[in-house]
């Protein structure tokens, strides 16, 4: 049977306790449900498979999942019904994940910063989106995403390139719009009639009288086919919805440098960003295309003049960046952890390396220094890093004879390590393992969601050390990882023992602010861990 999963460090204690029967789980950020056996779930809408992690207890095999969060609309953002099934695709079972109702925009504008953020790293860093990307080591994705290259204080973005490429265009298509002549029915002179059709004639074969003129009546007018001159053409209608979602992106990427207090006149993609808000402002609102209904749904198929216009072409191709930005959100939307870790593998990998060049110790090897950071073409349930990609492993020690392997890995990095490892019931994002000849001791590391403060940090510090004690000498600590403004908070914590610490870092997802932080050097758990 189930067992549903609220914290992470929650996993061993779950599986010494017994399953209930799951029918309806209350969704809360980072809830994850476990399965015995390697089996498989996905949506029943979207028939989506979620992705699993293997966990071993002894001979036992267990399947875990984590569920998605609520969607922007739609069915989605109140209840998803997950299906199970095991791996020749019989139906194991079914439950329906329930989401509440909760405030949103809060919760917008620390989204779009990290969506920013794994934005820049896919397209600027990792450049995934390329047909064939280059290779990309650790130390250059330090070098990427933790200094600027220019002087530019503001974030490279799409909304960017679009500010400095689509106003041209913009400009010549709202000022002088392409118009159509659209066939409207309509009370015409009888002298003026052009066209008639079989609605028209039907009209005038029921109106009283013998020849057109008695039929006509005393204004002589009747129903006639006219031809109307109008900008409620689809190319206008896409330059319309296009000239929205730019003064949406665009007040994202405002807001979300808002907190830096970047001064547009010093920041030339900022100042860029803010004049192409005002102008779509100023497009939406011509006269030209006043009348110009806008589109129910994005429009997915182009007509010729949005293929064969260059003005139009141009900002046809803006026009899908635009859409399949604003998909790309709702799909990343549903799974903000995963967002977090990933941005998270970033930072603490940066952190990690600063700690590690801190340590005073006299053997420091490290094995593989570039070791290459991979990423996919596309996110995958909010995941835009692939499994297994950490820097290190690191020998280090006092001497030749007294030294160690440290090793930082994920999931996946701890079973290639060790295969069927109990160390896995810890469910960790990464893992801090020290190897000696004598001893094995591990820090697991966690991200964790937003917090609306930093009150709540030190109960679930108190928390992950009472559940992953019981792990005896191996566990050595416990870090929690939570996304924070601009400065880093760090907080340790030791248990009654005082055989392991909690380290509370709430990081910055500002890249800028974590490599001026001097104070990452006084909370380094390594000390602790390979003393």
């Amino acid at each position: 049977m189930p067992h549903v999963i609220s914290n992470p460090w929650d996993l061993g204690f779950e599986l010494d306790e017994s399953a209930s029967v799951l029918r309806e789980c209350a969704y809360a950020d980072g809830v994850a449900v476990v399965y015995p056996g390697q089996v498989k779930s996905y949506c029943s809408v979207t028939g989506k498979h979620l992705e699993r992690k293997v966990i071993f207890s002894g001979s036992d095999v267990y399947s875990l999942f984590e569920l998605p969060g609520p969607a922007l609309g739609g069915d989605s953002s109140v209840y998803e019904r997950v299906c199970v099934v095991d791996p020749e695709g019989d139906l194991v079972d079914t439950f329906d994940v329930v989401y509440e109702n909760a405030d949103t925009k809060a919760f917008m504008d620390s989204f779009d910063k990290l969506l920013n953020s794994a934005y820049f790293l896919c397209r600027q860093v990792f450049k995934s989106d390329r047909a064939l990307p280059p290779v990309v080591c650790w130390s250059g994705v330090f070098e990427e995403f933790f200094a600027h290259k220019d002087d530019d204080p503001a974030q490279q973005a799409s909304i960017v390139d679009l500010a400095h490429e689509i106003p041209l265009h913009l400009d010549k298509v709202t000022s002088h719009p392409r118009r159509t002549l659209r066939r409207i029915r309509d009370q015409e002179r009888i002298q003026r009639v052009r066209e008639m059709d079989k609605a028209c004639l039907i009209a005038l074969a029921r109106r009283p009288g013998l020849a057109i003129a008695e039929k006509a009546g005393p204004s002589q007018r009747i129903l006639a086919v006219k031809r109307e001159e109008t900008a409620n053409t689809l190319e206008n209608r896409v330059v319309h919805h296009c000239c929205h979602l730019i003064r949406r992106s665009a007040e994202r990427y405002i807001s979300a440098h808002k907190d830096k207090h970047i001064d547009p006149e010093k920041s030339t993609r900022l100042k860029a960003v803010c004049a192409f808000e005002r102008k779509a402002i100023k497009w939406s609102r011509s006269d030209a295309l006043n009348g110009v209904a806008m589109l129910s749904s994005p429009c997915k198929s182009p007509n010729y003049v949005l293929l064969q216009n260059p003005s139009y072409l141009r900002i046809w191709q803006a026009y899908t960046t635009l859409v399949k930005n604003e998909e790309l959100r709702a799909n990343v939307w549903r799974w903000p952890l995963q967002l977090w870790r990933g941005i998270a593998t970033v930072v603490f990998a940066k952190l990690f390396s600063q700690w590690i060049k801190r340590l005073g110790l006299p053997v420091k090897v490290t094995v593989a220094e570039n070791r290459i950071v991979g990423a996919p073409r596309s996110f995958v349930q909010g995941r835009f890093l692939n499994h297994d990609s950490l820097p290190g492993p690191y020998i280090l020690g006092r001497s030749v004879d007294d030294s160690g392997t440290l090793h930082l890995v994920d999931q996946g990095g701890l079973s290639r390590l060790y295969p069927q490892d109990p160390a896995s019931q810890m469910n960790a994002d990464y893992y801090m393992v020290w190897v000696t000849e004598n001893q094995r001791r591990i820090i697991p590391v966690y991200c964790r969601a937003w917090a609306k403060d930093s009150s709540g940090h030190e109960s679930e510090g108190h928390a992950a050390l009472n559940r992953l004690k019981s792990f005896g000498e191996e566990f050595a600590g416990v870090i929690l990882l939570w996304p924070g403004a601009n400065v880093l908070r760090a907080q340790t914590i030791t248990s009654e023992d005082e055989n392991a610490h909690a380290w509370l870092l709430q990081l910055p997802t500002d890249p800028e602010a974590l490599v001026k932080n001097e104070r990452v050097a006084n909370n380094s758990p390594l000390e602790w861990l390979v003393r």
